[in-house]
């Protein structure tokens, strides 16, 4: 596989970026930011002109500083409503069924995600589950449809896209949906410690506005809701295809750090060190995006490798090149989910050495979350999220491929990516 022709083919369904692909010898990511633009870059990916997303500072400001330094009093809750979103999502049936992990992961990211994000009881409604999936999918419809035309075409080509209009529907039913909780805030009636609120906080006055605040909950979808099911989807995947060797391991790691919910802390999250492993590996060989760290050059400058960037090019680092690269991973058309286990379990390593081996570091080597000071905040709410998902999920089922379960368990449900699972029996269920 020609990895060097794959970047930019798959560049061209988006947009067409400048791609950095020497992760040694760059260092934009540290350039003053009024050299690039982070916005102008996200502007042009989501055809912002058209699907009408647009930039909001507080949505960053409440993950960084509200959601993050809150994650130690909220995982009690998620691992609640992952514990709700399994039973509710996957059943009880102690027989073998496929399940197809992207619209499974949708609803159950979105249960967990929504309970932070607005709370109960909004949080659990059938209509804004619909809605709260549907809206990342149309998003991505209408901006491949977008790109299907020439940028010159596009002003009159979006009257012909109905999914532009679908998005317009969509919106303005969150709306409505969220009036009564924004009007509990205009009224002082609500102290609910949820998104909705941090984002209301940490906004301009002008911004506060039902319309606005609805339309912003609406945008989050795409990476608290799409974003990290794509990721929980693929890691399922990948367990099924390699569970001989990582069911066992990860469900005992899993049992033994978290017990049965009275040990979920950050500290026991972040120590599960085999399923971190398997997490970043299922990222690295199947990346969400070719590339990270869009941006648009303000500024001509030099980059330390005698790179000169033009004002207007748009730049994106190899996120999915260097994970594939020998030169940084040993064997990488091999699947090891424990590579970066080991790689941390190493002796004589500091702790600066280890700590780039971890799912949410960002360094040179390690781009799927972006780089330099505006890396995804959220990651560690991604990473969380991920875990707890995983961990319920071998405690409570087993879970299979096709292929190892044979033909004969196949009834024609199937698609390429189904995996199979059954309800652990009374006994076994570790939590």
């Amino acid at each position: 596989m020609d990895y060097q022709t794959i970047i930019p083919l798959t560049l061209l369904i988006f947009a067409i970026y400048h791609v950095l692909r020497r992760p040694g010898k760059f260092n934009v990511g540290k350039a003053p930011d009024e050299k690039k633009a982070i916005w102008a870059g996200y502007y042009k990916q989501q055809q912002s002109r058209f699907t009408k997303t647009f930039e909001c500072a507080a949505f960053a400001k409440s993950v960084q500083i509200n959601l993050n330094n809150n994650l130690s009093n909220l995982l009690p809750t998620m691992y609640e409503e992952m514990e709700y979103a399994l039973d509710q999502e996957l059943g009880n049936s102690h027989e073998w069924h496929p399940l197809h992990p992207l619209p499974t992961l949708l609803r159950i990211i979105a249960l967990v995600s929504g309970r932070i994000n607005i709370g109960l009881p909004l949080s659990r409604s059938p209509t804004w589950l619909a809605l709260y999936t549907k809206y990342p999918l149309t998003m991505m419809s209408s901006i491949s449809s977008l790109m299907k035309y020439p940028a010159v075409l596009r002003p009159l080509a979006q009257h012909f896209i109905p999914s532009l209009r679908e998005l317009d529907s969509i919106r303005n039913e969150i709306t409505t949906l969220l009036t009564p909780e924004y009007e509990a805030i205009l009224s002082g009636k609500s102290d609910r410690n949820t998104m909705t609120r941090w984002i209301w906080d940490n906004c301009e006055e002008h911004e506060r506005t039902i319309t606005y605040q609805s339309h912003v909950q609406a945008m989050m979808s795409i990476g608290t809701v799409l974003a990290n099911a794509a990721a929980a989807a693929q890691c399922l995947v990948d367990l099924a295809e390699h569970g001989e060797e990582m069911v066992p391991l990860l469900r005992g790691e899993f049992e033994r750090v978290v017990g049965g919910g009275d040990g979920i802390s950050k500290q026991a999250l972040s120590s599960l060190s085999m399923m971190d492993s398997f997490v970043k590996e299922s990222q690295r060989v199947r990346p969400p995006g070719a590339v990270t760290f869009e941006r648009k050059v303000l500024e001509p400058f030099t980059l330390p490798d005698g790179t000169q960037l033009k004002a207007g090019e748009h730049i994106a680092a190899p996120a999915f090149h260097v994970g594939w690269d020998p030169e940084y991973i040993e064997n990488p058309e091999v699947f090891d989910g424990l590579r970066f286990h080991r790689l941390r379990s190493q002796g004589g390593l500091s702790a600066t050495s280890t700590g780039k081996y971890h799912y949410v570091s960002v360094n040179e080597t390690s781009l799927h979350f972006g780089y330099g000071r505006n890396a995804c905040p959220g990651r560690w709410f991604t990473a969380f999220q991920i875990k707890l998902f995983l961990g319920l999920l071998l405690v409570k089922y087993d879970i299979a491929s096709g292929g190892t379960l044979g033909e004969g368990s196949k009834n024609g449900d199937e698609g390429e990516d189904t995996v199979w699972i059954r309800r652990r029996k009374s006994g076994d269920d570790g939590i």
